[in-house]
Protein backbone atom coordinates (compact mmCIF):
# COMPACT_ATOMS: atom_id res chain seq x y z
CA UNK A 1 0.00 0.00 0.00
CA UNK A 2 1.37 3.18 -0.96
CA UNK A 3 1.15 6.42 0.97
CA UNK A 4 0.04 8.90 -1.92
CA UNK A 5 -1.97 11.45 -1.14
CA UNK A 6 -4.34 13.49 -3.72
CA UNK A 7 -1.35 16.09 -4.96
CA UNK A 8 1.03 13.87 -5.19
CA UNK A 9 -1.28 12.28 -7.73
CA UNK A 10 -1.46 15.82 -9.34
CA UNK A 11 2.37 15.55 -9.53
CA UNK A 12 2.29 11.94 -11.45
CA UNK A 13 -0.76 12.87 -13.39
CA UNK A 14 1.33 16.43 -15.13
CA UNK A 15 4.45 13.79 -15.37
CA UNK A 16 2.29 11.27 -17.36
CA UNK A 17 1.04 13.82 -19.42
CA UNK A 18 3.27 16.11 -20.10
CA UNK A 19 6.34 13.36 -19.60
CA UNK A 20 9.07 15.69 -18.41
CA UNK A 21 8.81 19.41 -16.26
CA UNK A 22 10.31 21.32 -14.34
CA UNK A 23 9.09 22.56 -10.74
CA UNK A 24 8.17 26.18 -12.41
CA UNK A 25 6.01 24.58 -15.30
CA UNK A 26 4.30 22.16 -12.65
CA UNK A 27 3.07 25.21 -10.86
CA UNK A 28 1.12 25.88 -14.00
CA UNK A 29 -0.52 22.66 -14.40
CA UNK A 30 -1.44 21.44 -10.96
CA UNK A 31 -3.13 23.23 -7.93
CA UNK A 32 0.34 24.07 -5.73
CA UNK A 33 0.06 27.75 -5.56
CA UNK A 34 3.46 28.11 -3.59
CA UNK A 35 6.44 26.49 -4.92
CA UNK A 36 8.38 25.48 -1.76
CA UNK A 37 5.22 22.73 -0.97
CA UNK A 38 5.76 21.81 -4.69
CA UNK A 39 9.13 21.17 -4.06
CA UNK A 40 8.74 19.49 -0.85
CA UNK A 41 6.13 17.16 -2.60
CA UNK A 42 8.65 16.63 -5.70
CA UNK A 43 11.47 15.84 -3.12
CA UNK A 44 8.98 13.11 -1.54
CA UNK A 45 8.17 11.33 -4.53
CA UNK A 46 11.60 11.47 -5.49
CA UNK A 47 13.24 10.10 -2.79
CA UNK A 48 10.17 7.29 -3.06
CA UNK A 49 11.13 6.88 -6.84
CA UNK A 50 7.87 7.47 -7.99
CA UNK A 51 9.15 10.14 -10.21
CA UNK A 52 12.74 10.47 -11.05
CA UNK A 53 14.86 13.79 -11.74
CA UNK A 54 18.12 15.19 -13.39
CA UNK A 55 20.20 18.36 -12.89
CA UNK A 56 19.22 20.31 -16.48
CA UNK A 57 21.45 23.72 -16.78
CA UNK A 58 18.86 26.45 -19.14
CA UNK A 59 20.74 28.16 -21.43
CA UNK A 60 18.87 31.37 -21.22
CA UNK A 61 19.08 31.04 -17.27
CA UNK A 62 21.66 33.09 -15.33
CA UNK A 63 24.80 31.92 -15.51
CA UNK A 64 25.41 28.63 -13.34
CA UNK A 65 21.85 28.43 -12.15
CA UNK A 66 20.68 24.60 -12.68
CA UNK A 67 16.97 23.39 -12.23
CA UNK A 68 15.93 19.89 -11.82
CA UNK A 69 13.93 18.20 -14.43
CA UNK A 70 11.20 15.74 -13.45
CA UNK A 71 9.75 12.36 -14.96
CA UNK A 72 7.60 9.51 -14.00
CA UNK A 73 9.38 6.30 -13.09
CA UNK A 74 7.54 3.02 -13.55
CA UNK A 75 6.92 2.84 -9.96
CA UNK A 76 4.93 5.79 -10.49
CA UNK A 77 3.34 5.32 -13.80
CA UNK A 78 2.28 2.02 -12.34
CA UNK A 79 1.05 3.84 -8.63
CA UNK A 80 -0.71 6.27 -10.86
CA UNK A 81 -2.30 3.54 -12.81
CA UNK A 82 -3.68 1.62 -10.02
CA UNK A 83 -5.47 4.36 -8.59
CA UNK A 84 -7.12 6.46 -11.74
CA UNK A 85 -7.34 3.63 -14.35
CA UNK A 86 -4.85 5.30 -16.56
CA UNK A 87 -3.55 1.97 -18.48
CA UNK A 88 0.17 1.67 -17.61
CA UNK A 89 3.00 2.06 -20.36
CA UNK A 90 6.37 1.55 -20.45
CA UNK A 91 8.38 4.61 -18.98
CA UNK A 92 11.77 5.49 -20.62
CA UNK A 93 14.32 6.36 -18.50
CA UNK A 94 14.97 10.06 -18.06
CA UNK A 95 17.74 11.22 -19.40
CA UNK A 96 20.05 14.44 -18.93
CA UNK A 97 20.67 15.51 -22.40
CA UNK A 98 20.25 19.33 -23.00
CA UNK A 99 19.01 19.80 -26.35
CA UNK A 100 16.44 17.01 -25.78
CA UNK A 101 15.57 18.16 -22.34
CA UNK A 102 14.93 22.31 -23.62
CA UNK A 103 12.82 20.26 -26.76
CA UNK A 104 10.52 19.15 -24.49
CA UNK A 105 9.98 22.11 -22.37
CA UNK A 106 9.84 24.09 -25.16
CA UNK A 107 6.96 22.06 -26.02
CA UNK A 108 5.38 21.89 -22.55
CA UNK A 109 5.13 25.56 -22.53
CA UNK A 110 3.18 25.97 -26.00
CA UNK A 111 0.98 23.34 -24.41
CA UNK A 112 0.52 25.01 -21.43
CA UNK A 113 -0.31 28.65 -23.15
CA UNK A 114 -2.60 26.93 -25.67
CA UNK A 115 -4.48 25.35 -22.68
CA UNK A 116 -4.78 28.11 -20.72
CA UNK A 117 -5.75 30.42 -23.91
CA UNK A 118 -8.66 27.60 -23.96
CA UNK A 119 -9.99 28.37 -20.93
CA UNK A 120 -9.90 31.71 -21.12
CA UNK A 121 -11.66 32.02 -24.21
CA UNK A 122 -15.29 29.34 -23.44
CA UNK A 123 -16.23 30.12 -27.01
CA UNK A 124 -12.77 27.84 -28.42
CA UNK A 125 -12.02 23.83 -27.32
CA UNK A 126 -8.96 22.13 -27.90
CA UNK A 127 -10.97 19.63 -29.57
CA UNK A 128 -7.88 16.79 -30.41
CA UNK A 129 -3.68 17.20 -29.43
CA UNK A 130 -1.22 14.79 -30.23
CA UNK A 131 2.72 14.60 -29.56
CA UNK A 132 5.01 13.79 -31.25
CA UNK A 133 5.65 11.38 -28.34
CA UNK A 134 2.42 9.96 -28.48
CA UNK A 135 2.90 9.13 -32.31
CA UNK A 136 5.76 7.17 -32.04
CA UNK A 137 4.18 5.33 -29.06
CA UNK A 138 1.28 4.12 -31.07
CA UNK A 139 0.02 3.11 -34.11
CA UNK A 140 -2.69 5.90 -35.20
CA UNK A 141 -4.09 5.84 -38.42
CA UNK A 142 -5.93 9.47 -38.21
CA UNK A 143 -2.05 10.73 -37.46
CA UNK A 144 -0.38 9.19 -40.14
CA UNK A 145 -3.22 9.84 -42.64
CA UNK A 146 -2.98 13.62 -41.51
CA UNK A 147 1.01 13.51 -41.83
CA UNK A 148 1.05 11.50 -45.52
CA UNK A 149 2.05 13.93 -48.00
CA UNK A 150 2.19 12.98 -51.27
CA UNK A 151 5.90 14.34 -52.72
CA UNK A 152 6.65 14.01 -56.61
CA UNK A 153 9.54 13.32 -58.20
CA UNK A 154 10.44 12.21 -61.68
CA UNK A 155 7.90 10.76 -63.71
CA UNK A 156 6.38 7.63 -62.14
CA UNK A 157 8.18 7.85 -58.90
CA UNK A 158 6.14 9.95 -56.71
CA UNK A 159 5.91 8.48 -53.13
CA UNK A 160 4.47 9.08 -49.77
CA UNK A 161 6.14 11.33 -47.08
CA UNK A 162 5.23 11.04 -43.61
CA UNK A 163 6.52 14.03 -41.73
CA UNK A 164 5.99 13.86 -38.10
CA UNK A 165 5.40 17.61 -36.73
CA UNK A 166 6.05 18.11 -32.33
CA UNK A 167 2.60 18.42 -32.26
CA UNK A 168 -0.83 18.48 -33.77
CA UNK A 169 -3.82 19.79 -32.19
CA UNK A 170 -7.47 20.90 -33.35
CA UNK A 171 -9.60 23.74 -32.04
CA UNK A 172 -13.44 23.53 -32.09
CA UNK A 173 -15.18 26.96 -32.29
CA UNK A 174 -19.14 27.01 -33.30
CA UNK A 175 -18.89 23.51 -34.72
CA UNK A 176 -16.30 24.81 -36.85
CA UNK A 177 -12.48 22.81 -36.86
CA UNK A 178 -9.23 24.10 -37.33
CA UNK A 179 -6.08 21.96 -37.73
CA UNK A 180 -2.83 23.14 -36.55
CA UNK A 181 0.94 21.74 -36.90
CA UNK A 182 3.37 22.91 -34.57
CA UNK A 183 7.18 22.58 -35.10
CA UNK A 184 9.56 23.68 -32.11
CA UNK A 185 13.34 24.31 -32.27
Amino acid sequence: MNDLIEKDFDILYALHKYRRHTAELLLYVTPFKERNRCNETLNKLTKQKYISRVSWHDLNAPAGRAQYVYSLTQRGMNALSDASGIPSKRIRKLRGKSQHIAHILAINRFRICLENACKNHPSVQLAGLITEYDANEKSNETFARITAQKVSGPPGRSRIFTFIPDLIFTLERNGAYALFFVEID
